[in-house]
Order: C-alpha cells, then sequence, then structure tokens
C-alpha cells in the first residue's frame, strides 16, 4: 500500500504552484507531462520509458535545490543504474534542438531542465526564495504537524554547511509527509481491533506492507486505500491540504 507521489503533493501545497496542483487534481501522470512539455512532443506522442525515467530524475533533483552540477552528477549516476548512457543524453538533447559542442552533455541536459522547470513551475521557485529566507533568519523550519527541524548551518559563514541546511530544510516538509502512513497504520490497528484477519509487516516512508487472509484480502485492501485516502489527519493537526491523497494498493501471493 503505498501513497502516490506522495512527496510531490507535498511540494505543490508548499509552493502552491497552479500548474502541478492543477495536474495532481486531474489525477495527470505528471512525468509524462513534464516529458512531453520539456521535449516538446504532442498527446498522441508515445513515451519512452527510458525518456520518462531521465525527466522524472531532472525533476526530482531540481526539486529539493540541486544545481546544474549536481543535476549532472545524480543523472549521470542514475542513467548508468539503469543502463543508459551518454547517448541517450544526446537523444534528449537533439529532441531539444541542443547542441552540447564540447561541453559535458549531462551539464547542458541539466541546465536546460532547470530553466525549462522554474519557468513552467514558477511558484516552485518561489517557495525555494520563501523557504531559505526563513530557515537563514530563524535556524528552523516546521512541517505540516508542528514539528520543527532545527537548522542552526543555515545561518552559517560556511558556505557549504549553509547551502546544505537550506536543501534539508526544502526536502523537510514534503518528506515529512511519510507520517501519513504511521498513522494510517495506526487507524488500520484500531479498526482490526483483536482480530487476526492481517498482521503488518513494515511501514516504511510512505508505503505500508501487509500480510492477510487470501479470501479476505479485497475488502481489507479497500478499506486500507479508504484511510490513507482519508485527509482527516490534517484535521486532526488542524492545517488542511491544496490537492488529494492518492493510495495505491495492489495484491500479491508473497509479501516480499
Amino acid at each position: 500500500c503505498d501513497h502516490n507521489a506522495l512527496e510531490v503533493r507535498g511540494a505543490a501545497d508548499c509552493s502552491g504552484d497552479g500548474t502541478l496542483i492543477r495536474l495532481l487534481r486531474q489525477g495527470k501522470d505528471m512525468h509524462a507531462y513534464n516529458t512531453r512539455q520539456f521535449v516538446g512532443l504532442s498527446e498522441n506522442n508515445d513515451i519512452d520509458d527510458n525518456l520518462r525515467f531521465a525527466v522524472k530524475t531532472l525533476f526530482f533533483a531540481s526539486l529539493y535545490q540541486a544545481f546544474e552540477t549536481k543535476i549532472a552528477d545524480v543523472i549521470r549516476k542514475r542513467f548508468r543504474d539503469a543502463s543508459l548512457g551518454v547517448d541517450d543524453v544526446r537523444k534528449i538533447l537533439t529532441l531539444k534542438n541542443l547542441d552540447p559542442k564540447n561541453k559535458d552533455p549531462f551539464f547542458v541536459l541539466a541546465k536546460a531542465w532547470r530553466e525549462w522547470m522554474f519557468s513552467h513551475y514558477r511558484g516552485l521557485k518561489q517557495w525555494h526564495f520563501r523557504v531559505k529566507d526563513q530557515v537563514s533568519r530563524t535556524g528552523q523550519i516546521d512541517s505540516w504537524f508542528g514539528f520543527t527541524r532545527h537548522l542552526p548551518d543555515a545561518q552559517s559563514t560556511d558556505t557549504r554547511a549553509k547551502e546544505e541546511a537550506i536543501r534539508v530544510a526544502i526536502n523537510f516538509r514534503p518528506q515529512s509527509l511519510s507520517l501519513l502512513s504511521q498513522v494510517a497504520l495506526r487507524d488500520l490497528m484500531e479498526m482490526r481491533g483483536n482480530s487476526d484477519d492481517w498482521r503488518a509487516m513494515m511501514q516504511v516512508h510512505d508505503s505500508i506492507t501487509l500480510i492477510c487472509k487470501k479470501d479476505i484480502a479485497d475488502q481489507w485492501a479497500a478499506v486500507v486505500r479508504d484511510v490513507m485516502e482519508n485527509d482527516g489527519i490534517f484535521k486532526e493537526f488542524g492545517t488542511s491540504f491544496a490537492v488529494p491523497l492518492i493510495a495505491e494498493v495492489s495484491l500479491r501471493p508473497s509479501w516480499s
């Protein structure tokens, strides 16, 4: 049981970016949308899996305040792990009518992506500026749920330490949403009572793994989805959320 695009939903709520909020409310495949918009493909064009993977990697690296050099390093590693290489990067640059010439094609791609992303999602850039200002002034950042992350290095004279603290501050709110899965599991345990219908195997970040009796698995899958998509947790903490929560629940014969 997995919360769909939970950190992206958090970033949409934090930034208030109208385009990102609209895409999530409409249930769009955001990474396919970004791919088409970035490289100039129409809705009728099928999206190559490798191309979508590349754009998804670019999006998350930039979302959390990575700059061109860092993004280039990230996609170089992620591409290598996915058995993709420099030729795949050059194909994307060709679609963008970009010629890297004697420059590092990974860097050229990272630069083109950042320019596109923060002009298309202007609210994300403004959100980054707001967080930077707040944490630089106060040395701390709050989550939706009232928890405070203290980041004294944000006020440091050490440039590298300060930049890292700002990056952590930007990550903190969206990543703190993993608490939703813990609360969902709490509520499920209360509903389960003393029955042995299912057992919780693990909760990691925004996902829960349960082992359930086969003949009632469908029934509990529906319950789990309903609990994970319920936004009552925000009311419990006296806050709200701009986009719907979506849970993806799959049934498999083995929990591993």
